[in-house]
């Protein structure tokens, strides 16, 4: 039962956070439509578009599309959240096979304009290729804010990721990403505020995410054998100073991971 409750929590936690995460860039896909009664060389093309945060986020889903798409008739770019791009259409005749198709095209930029100014050029420098002048079907323009990268780090042997994102107020938080890596432990995990108050998470062989609303947190990793019982938490010794447990803070938008300061015993550092 709580493993089943564990999954549920992750699944949920992923689909809601995962729609809070800022994603600034763009993944285009385009690739030929299979249509029934058409031969290979008269298919016409077709693109989809997939928001994404960054570069690590269009690697996983590239490979998705690759193997449902194929290498062979799919072309797949990033964008990021400084560049422009236009997917355009035009109308290609096939010589020999008595037919014409649709042929999309991508141009990546710096700004509209280049855009603009490339996708002209290659139908000046190539109008033989083109039956018909190209339209654009597809303008994106990135709002040019970089993602500040993940912060990946170890507490206590749990492999944890960390980002700072934004909620639609605009208001920071911490997306925490933790994986248990063990076979047979679970992880104790302690999670205090800068209020000194502390949240404690049970996390088997596994991997679990959620959203903090702090600006300071700090992080402590306790282990205990999956068949015995969970103890009362004030038993495990959380929250003694310890080189392995951590402090994280929201600095200038940015996720900062430091030590525990065992001189200072305590930790308070705003964002």
């Amino acid at each position: 039962m709580k493993t089943l409750f564990l999954f549920l929590f992750c699944f949920t936690s992923l689909l809601t956070f995962s729609q809070e995460l800022e994603k600034n860039c763009l993944l285009v896909a385009i690739f030929e439509k299979k249509e029934t009664g058409k031969s290979w060389m008269c298919r016409d093309y077709t693109y989809l578009t997939e928001n994404v945060r960054d570069y690590e986020e269009y690697e996983v889903l590239s490979k998705e599309y690759r193997s449902k798409y194929g290498d062979l008739y799919l072309s797949i770019r990033f964008v990021s959240a400084n560049e422009h791009c236009k997917i355009y259409e035009y109308q290609k005749e096939i010589s020999g096979w008595d037919c014409t198709k649709k042929v999309l095209g991508i141009v990546v930029s710096d700004t509209e304009q280049k855009c603009t100014e490339e996708m002209n050029k290659r139908y000046n420098d190539n109008k033989k290729d083109y039956k018909t002048a190209p339209s654009v079907a597809f303008n994106w323009s990135g709002n040019g804010k970089v993602p500040e990268k993940a912060k990946k780090f170890s507490v206590n042997g749990l492999e944890t990721i960390l980002r700072v994102s934004k909620d639609q107020s605009k208001k920071d938080f911490i997306f925490a990403e933790f994986i248990n890596n063990t076979k047979d432990q679970v992880a104790l995990i302690a999670i205090t505020d800068e209020q000194g108050k502390t949240e404690y998470l049970e996390l088997q062989p596994g991997k679990l995410q959620k959203r903090f609303d702090l600006k300071t947190i700090q992080i402590d990793v306790k282990y205990k054998n999956y068949t015995e019982p969970t103890l009362p938490w004030g038993e495990y010794g959380f929250n003694v100073v310890k080189d392995y447990i951590k402090q994280i803070a929201i600095e200038h938008g940015k996720v900062e991971v430091k030590s525990w300061d065992k001189k200072a015993g305590c930790f308070g550092i705003r964002g």
